[in-house]
C-alpha cells in the first residue's frame, strides 16, 4: 500500500474526485435541482473573500462540496 494516499487502481485522485462530482451532479439533476459544475462562489470571511468552485446552483441557492472518502 502506497503512502500517498492514492486510490488504489485509479489514475490520480484528481480524477477520482471529477468522477464523484459529475455523478452528485446527475442526482441532483435528475432530482429536479439543476447544478452545474463550476459554479462559482465568494466564500470566507468578512473582507477576506475568495471565488471558489463548486457543484451548485443559483435558483434554488445551492452549493456542494464533494468529497470521496475510501
Amino acid at each position: 500500500m502506497a503512502d500517498n494516499f492514492q486510490r488504489e487502481g485509479s489514475e490520480s485522485n484528481a480524477h477520482v474526485g471529477r468522477a464523484f462530482e459529475k455523478l452528485a451532479k446527475e442526482v441532483l439533476n435528475s432530482s429536479g435541482i439543476p447544478v452545474v459544475e463550476n459554479h462559482a462562489a465568494d466564500v470566507g470571511i468578512e473582507n477576506r473573500l475568495k471565488s471558489h468552485q463548486f457543484v451548485g446552483c443559483e435558483d434554488p441557492p445551492v452549493l456542494v462540496e464533494c468529497k470521496s472518502h475510501c
